[in-house]
């Protein structure tokens, strides 16, 4: 009985998931999540996050985690988009690393400073459902 309701529980959880990401695609706001390790500890695999779109490049502080876009072909649409902390904002865009990271993403060649036309956004708010779950 009790294994049926969380079964139940994570497919309803899963309808809701992919609603608010089709739908959050087309708002000030996206629902999104991440699988990588490149943010850890803060963030780990399959963290979701909430990320605000309605920003520009001159409100990003040190610090702020963002979302942004790269030249790396490394999913299916072509360009790889990233969510990682700014430690730099210079006159010629902004150098982000990852928190688990030991370099700064623009030392990899296919990823430039971030600039108004790759920016995506800031995270405002980010939980991972797995961690929380196994606390």
């Amino acid at each position: 009985m009790r294994f049926g309701t969380i079964l139940i529980g994570l497919q309803i959880f899963l309808i809701i998931f992919i609603l608010l990401i089709a739908v959050s695609t087309h708002l000030p706001y996206l629902f999104t999540y991440g699988t990588g390790e490149s943010m850890q500890p803060t963030m780990d695999s399959f963290t979701f996050t909430l990320v605000d779109q309605t920003g520009d490049t001159s409100d990003i502080r040190e610090g702020d985690i963002i979302r942004f876009e790269t030249d790396c072909e490394q999913s299916f649409t072509g360009n790889d988009v990233v969510v990682h902390r700014v430690i730099e904002v210079t006159d010629d865009g902004i150098i982000t690393e990852g928190d688990n990271n030991d370099y700064v993403d623009q030392d990899i060649d296919c990823i430039d400073n971030v600039t108004s036309e790759t920016y995506r956004g800031t995270v405002v708010e980010y939980w991972n459902p797995i961690s929380t779950f196994s606390e």
